[in-house]
C-alpha cells in the first residue's frame, strides 16, 4: 500500500524485493488505478515472458529501438518520421519497465535519449514518470554491446540522473515455509552462513518417501516435456484436452503464446501433477502454486488440490498484449 501511494503521488520509483514479495501485483494495481483515471501507461518489460504478466510489450518494441546496438542522430530522425511511434510518445505520461535487471546500462541510456528526443524535453526520460521493477540479485543484463556488457541499469547515466524512490517489498507471499524462505534469501544474497550450509548438507543423503516423486530440473524444455509426457502416459485415467484460443495479428499472437508459458494444447488426467503459471486476480493461487488434478466438473473444469490441501476450480484464464491502449493479441 505504501509503495502504491508513492506511485500515485507521481514519484519515479525503483520497485524491488525478493521473488514472491508482490512486485508484479503492485504494478498491476497501479496500472489499473492509472486507467481508472484515464491515464494509459506505457507497460513494458525487458523480455516477452515478463511482458505477458503485465499485458504489455517489450521495451525494445515499444521504444522503437528494437535490436539496435547504438543510436545516432540519423536513427532518431528516422524514428521521428514514424507517425505511430511519434503519437505513442506524445501520449505517454508514465513508463513502466519490468525485469529491469536484464536491461543493460547502455540500453537504458538509449531509451532515455529516445524519450528526450520524441518528447522534445531534455528532462530525464522526457519528463515522464518512470517505474522500474525487478531484482538485481537475479538475472543480469542481456546485451550484445561490448562496451556495456557488464554494466547494470543502475550504473547508467540515465539512472543516476533520475531521482528514484526505492520501494523494497519484504513480505513473502509465495513461500509459506519460513525456513525454506530464509534459505532462498540466503542463497540470493550469497550469505555463506554455517546454518545455511548445514541445512543443505543435511539433505544430501535423504531418500524421498516411498512413491513420492521429486520435481526434477533440466536445462532444456525438450527434456522437461519428455519426462512430463512419460509421466502423463503412465496414468490410466481418461485424458482431457484443452486447446488455446487466440486472436490478433500472427506476430503478436506468436509472441504472446511463447511468453505466457502455458501450452497451446494442454492435456490433463486425474492424478496429473500441475503448476499454475499466472497470478489469479481473485487470489486463489499464484504463479508457482503446485498441486494435482483430482477430477473435472460436469462442464470440464479441472479441479486441482494444492499441496496444502486446498481445492481450486481451474477455470479459463486469458493473456493479452496491449500497446497504446489497444489490445493487439
Amino acid at each position: 500500500k505504501e509503495a502504491l501511494d508513492i506511485l500515485k503521488m507521481g514519484d519515479s520509483v525503483y520497485l524491488t524485493g525478493e521473488p514472491g514479495t508482490g512486485k508484479t501485483h503492485v504494478l498491476n494495481e497501479y496500472i489499473s488505478w492509472l486507467r481508472s483515471h484515464d491515464i494509459e501507461p506505457a507497460v513494458t518489460a525487458s523480455t516477452g515472458i515478463a511482458a505477458t504478466h503485465l499485458g504489455g510489450s517489450t521495451i525494445h518494441s515499444w521504444s522503437g529501438i528494437g535490436i539496435r546496438d547504438s543510436l545516432g542522430k540519423f536513427d532518431l530522425e528516422s524514428m521521428e518520421q514514424k507517425k505511430s511511434l511519434w503519437q505513442r510518445f506524445e501520449n505517454a505520461r508514465v513508463l513502466i519497465i519490468d525485469e529491469i535487471s536484464m536491461i543493460s546500462g547502455g540500453f537504458l541510456d538509449m531509451v532515455d535519449a529516445v524519450c528526450k528526443h520524441m518528447k522534445r524535453n531534455e528532462e530525464s526520460f522526457g519528463g515522464m514518470q518512470v517505474v522500474f521493477s525487478g531484482d538485481f540479485f537475479q538475472l543480469p543484463p542481456v546485451s550484445r554491446e561490448v562496451q556495456y556488457s557488464s554494466a547494470y541499469a543502475f550504473e547508467s547515466r540515465s539512472w543516476s540522473e533520475r531521482a528514484l524512490v526505492t520501494c523494497y517489498l519484504d513480505e513473502q507471499h509465495r513461500q509459506s515455509d519460513a525456513d525454506f524462505a530464509l534459505l532462498l534469501a540466503a542463497i540470493r544474497q550469497r550469505t555463506n552462513r554455517q546454518e545455511v550450509r548445514k541445512a543443505l548438507v543435511q539433505r544430501r543423503e535423504i531418500d524421498p518417501p516411498k512413491g513420492y516423486e521429486c520435481t526434477r530440473l533440466f536445462t532444456h524444455n525438450v527434456d522437461v516435456d519428455a519426462i512430463n509426457e512419460e509421466r502423463l502416459s503412465q496414468l490410466k485415467e481418461n485424458e482431457q484436452v484443452f486447446i488455446m484460443q487466440t486472436k490478433g495479428r500472427k506476430q503478436y499472437v506468436d509472441q504472446l503464446v511463447r511468453g505466457c508459458l502455458s501450452p497451446a494444447v494442454l492435456r490433463l488426467k486425474k492424478g496429473a501433477e500441475v503448476m499454475f503459471v499466472k497470478n489469479d486476480q481473485a487470489g486463489r493461487y499464484v504463479n508457482g502454486t503446485q498441486g494435482h488434478v483430482v477430477g473435472f466438473t460436469t462442464d470440464n473444469i479441472p479441479v486441482v488440490e494444492t499441496r496444502e490441501g486446498k481445492k481450486i476450480y481451474a477455470d479459463a484464464q486469458s493473456w493479452q498484449r496491449e500497446e497504446d491502449g489497444k489490445v493487439l493479441a
